[in-house]
């Protein structure tokens, strides 16, 4: 199952070079997407101060957008770096296994031989 997970997130998300956010007290940060503004307040006092807000909404929600796209791009690159960097780890501890068994296999037919008087 991890094995699926990783493969279909390599292939999602690509490989990646540089990590982009940070770990703050086990919290992800993004590094470059600035802070997430506050939505600004209704005024619903008069038509005037309502349209006001409308357009301050407006305005928030492309802001708004560009930090969650900003947001979900750092957060791609660097679960990318994760996936490769597991990945690679993986690949190493599976050939070292291999020639750990490897050795065991061939002193185990060495001691074999050994034992039936074949050497």
């Amino acid at each position: 199952m991890l094995k699926r997970f990783i493969a279909t997130n390599i292939l999602l998300l690509g490989a990646a070079s540089t990590t982009a956010g940070v770990l703050k007290q086990g919290v992800w940060v993004p590094s470059s997407c600035g802070s997430r503004e506050e939505a600004p307040f209704i005024d619903t006092s008069n038509a005037d101060a309502y349209n006001a807000s409308v357009k301050a909404i407006n305005a928030w929600q492309k802001t708004a957008s560009a930090y969650d796209d900003c947001l979900v791009k750092e957060a791609n690159t660097d679960s990318a770096v994760i996936v490769k960097t597991v990945t690679d780890e993986q690949g190493k501890l599976k050939e070292i296994v291999k020639k750990i068994n490897d050795e065991l296999n061939t002193g185990r037919e060495f001691l074999d031989q050994k034992r039936k008087g074949s050497l």
